[in-house]
């Protein structure tokens, strides 16, 4: 059996990501092109690996151009099969292994059926001392940089929550205390960040020691952090935009300092409709 794969990336990527001069083309349209070309030169099966969301997800899977795609961005853990074309998508940050076998009936084009295989708890990636190899060979001490990242900078009083259903969605202590940060270092009179910009999914007990690590586990982009002078009236334009999408639980939902906002999460989805109010804003 000859497979082809292809990549696919949300053509507002030049948005979320520092991109360079990459170009980004519509997500149907490359994926129009690359199945094309891949069947031409000979694929009995096409596989799409896509950072799209679930509303262009369906699109691709509706137009029966590919017969896998293997999507990400919306964080979940989905599973569809209409008996044409799988769509897998396996939470994020390898919590779940998901499977997808291929078979074809005889005469038929060939298919494929997904399944989840196992999920796994968030410390699977703990580091661990490997021990001598069967030749008696010890992996090297790590360096200095990896001790670095253990760096103590402070414990919590509270739990903190970085899930990404919570950072999301509502208003978290995390948020707050890297907002009144960015804040601190800029001298503004509003913090703002995006929730989809913490990153560490996890739950910190009262008591955990926070180290570096986990400020790069939380924070492993490097985006920069600007101050800029903006009129009231286009902050809350800013808001309007972030509170969108809260069903959606997409990474536009803020997490602030220095203001409080109230959403009414029921009203339409236009410019003011969600009626947000700052009785703390400057």
């Amino acid at each position: 059996m000859k497979i082809g794969v292809f990549g696919v990336a949300l053509s507002s990527s030049p948005l979320m990501s520092q991109t360079g001069k990459l170009k980004f083309l519509d997500e149907m349209e490359t994926v129009r092109i690359q199945s094309k070309a891949l069947r031409d030169a000979g694929a009995d099966l096409v596989v799409a690996v896509t950072h799209t969301d679930f509303a262009r997800d369906l699109d691709i899977m509706r137009s029966r151009l590919v017969d896998v795609l293997l999507t990400g961005h919306d964080h979940d853990l989905r599973l569809v099969f209409d008996n044409r074309v799988v769509m897998v998508e396996s939470g994020e940050e390898g919590q779940f292994v998901t499977a997808v076998d291929i078979f074809a009936a005889s005469g038929a084009r060939r298919q494929a059926s997904g399944y989840v295989v196992a999920q796994f708890p968030h410390d699977r990636f703990r580091e661990r001392d490997a021990g001598p190899r069967n030749d008696g060979h010890r992996p090297a001490p790590r360096g200095r940089a990896l001790k670095e990242l253990d760096v103590a900078l402070g414990t919590t009083n509270v739990e903190l929550d970085t899930r990404s259903a919570s950072v999301r969605s509502h208003e978290t202590v995390m948020g707050n205390i890297i907002c009144d940060a960015i804040r601190h270092a800029t001298g503004a009179q509003v913090g703002l960040t995006n929730g989809g910009s913490i990153r560490g999914n996890r739950l910190y007990p009262a008591g955990h020691v926070i180290t570096r690590r986990d400020i790069l586990g939380e924070l492993p982009f490097g985006n920069r952090t600007v101050m800029v002078e903006i009129k009231g009236s286009d902050l809350k334009i800013a808001l309007e935009n972030s509170v969108s999408e809260i069903d959606n639980r997409a990474g536009r939902f803020p997490q602030v300092s220095g203001m409080r906002i109230t959403v009414d999460a029921k009203a339409p989805v236009a410019r003011g409709s969600r009626r947000w109010r700052s009785p703390e804003s400057p």
